[in-house]
């Protein structure tokens, strides 16, 4: 899109030809017809239907702080408003500077402001930002729906020599960390590790307290091969549980689209909810590409698209009054996926019962990936059984407890693709022959196997899974009794 044809997909742009055409009073009030038909309460009350508990609402540095630098009579009445249905509601608003001002995203368009990315190399455009923060955060630092605050979206430093900035992704972080603590030390800071975790160093080093880690990873170059996102994804898990233990951070993915490959978004969400890693995808509304595509829970490519050279006032406030949801379609397939992923809960299966002597046997083990490993409360330490998963039920092991117990199921957690896909479970009482109790899918990293309270002598844990790339590993694995 270009000036020619009178439409922008960069929104500094849409501001910039808003006013050379119309007063500021016309301006912020065709703003607020599009704000308050795009996103309504049936929205909020849409997404919180589907058990999602948290929206991340991104803003604009304009959405504060006026082209002068003041800060707006107006600055928080749709913050407040979302805030104030969302608490209603029972979720929580993560608050995303998703430009700030001067663009921080190299000038891609996911910094709302195209060919800009003053905030690395002008100290105003910081020193804005600086107060833009420091505003918002004294606002909202006693309002507990507020989840946290996301300081920057998708920040990439220039890397033309004439562009150099004295600051990298850590040090700018820092320096919007600090000025939210100057004001509010109760909320969460969330910092993008983008491109990935590369991009900062470890909460401890930067002296940070309180803080989210979050990423945004797309595979687009490969939309349509299912597979392709399938390992992904895969990747995505694995990754995500290396770099938690290493930075020793939560962490939260933030933004993500797989296209058409269902499976790979059930992957995706069921895995990271098993292993306490919240996500919210991207985006909620689509209005300029196919449904398959699935960038978003609505979609209508057909919205009529504002002139911002030609059409009238009425015409443009028209044309926005139709961004409704109303007017959009509801992707029935991915909605019905994220429903279900987000109806899932990965609690303990009860209170942890800790066995004292018990004999644990594996068909194999491998070098010094001993079965004692599960239970030395390490995730860096395995079991591992040393050779292929053969999925004909011979790989197995077996604990002995030294009393009789009554459990309610276990967990296992293994961070990598070394893991069985699938499990039976088989209980044995006092010596007695094995009874199947169930079976189950595993995750990367934490699975949750839950079954009816259960008088036990002996478990044994049989591989069903079949893979001639995959050792079968288990880092920890835990039990559980009834409360």
């Amino acid at each position: 899109y270009g000036k020619d044809s009178g439409h922008f997909v960069n929104h500094f742009a849409v501001l910039t030809a808003l006013g050379d055409r119309f007063t500021e009073e016309e301006r912020e009030s065709l703003l607020a017809t599009y704000q308050n038909n795009y996103i309504k309460k049936s929205d909020l009350k849409y997404l919180r239907s589907l058990g999602l508990n948290y929206v991340r609402v991104p803003f604009f540095w304009t959405e504060i702080m006026d082209f002068d630098g003041n800060i707006r009579t107006t600055a928080f009445d749709q913050l407040d408003w979302v805030i104030r249905e969302c608490k209603a509601l029972g979720m929580y608003v993560l608050l995303d500077l998703h430009g700030a001002v001067g663009g921080q995203s190299g000038g891609w368009l996911t910094g709302g402001h195209w060919d800009s990315n003053k905030l690395w190399t002008d100290e105003d455009c910081r020193l804005k930002t600086d107060t833009i923060w420091r505003t918002v955060a004294a606002r909202y630092k006693d309002e507990p729906a507020v989840m946290g605050y996301d300081l920057l979206n998708e920040p990439m430093a220039p890397v033309e020599p004439a562009e150099l900035s004295e600051y990298n992704t850590n040090s700018l972080y820092d320096r919007y960390y600090h000025v939210v603590r100057g004001v509010d030390d109760r909320h969460v800071i969330v910092t993008e590790a983008f491109v990935n975790f590369d991009a900062l160093k470890t909460p401890a080093e930067n002296g940070w307290e309180n803080v989210v880690y979050e990423v945004h990873f797309y595979n687009d170059g490969e939309k349509e091969n299912a597979a392709a996102q399938q390992g992904f994804i895969n990747w995505i898990v694995s990754y995500l549980l290396e770099k938690r233990e290493e930075y020793n951070v939560p962490v939260l993915f933030g933004e993500y689209n797989f296209w058409s490959a269902g499976d790979a978004w059930k992957t995706c969400m069921t895995n990271l909810s098993a292993n306490g890693i919240s996500w919210s995808s991207w985006t909620y509304k689509n209005t300029s590409h196919l449904k398959s595509d699935n960038w978003g829970y609505f979609y209508n490519p057909t919205v009529e698209q504002v002139d911002y050279v030609n059409d009238s006032f009425d015409e443009v406030a028209r044309k926005w009054a139709g961004y409704s949801t109303d007017n959009y379609e509801r992707n029935v397939y991915l909605t019905d996926i994220i429903k279900k992923c987000a109806a899932k809960t990965y609690a303990d299966p009860g209170v942890a019962f800790a066995p004292s002597g018990i004999t644990v046997d594996a068909y194999k083990t491998d070098g010094t990936d001993t079965v004692i490993n599960m239970f030395d409360g390490d995730l860096t330490t395995r079991w591992a059984n040393g050779e292929a998963q053969n999925g004909d039920g011979s790989q197995f092991i077996t604990i002995r407890f030294g009393e009789t117990a009554r459990l309610t199921g276990l967990t296992l957690y293994t961070p990598n693709g070394d893991r069985a896909e699938k499990v039976e479970i088989y209980y044995s009482r006092k010596n007695q022959s094995w009874t199947k109790l169930t079976t189950a899918n595993c995750n990367f990293g934490r699975t949750v196997i839950s079954f009816p309270e259960t008088e036990i002598s002996s478990i044994k844990i049989v591989n069903v899974s079949e893979s001639s790339t995959s050792w079968w590993c288990i880092h920890e694995l835990k039990f559980f009794q009834k409360a």
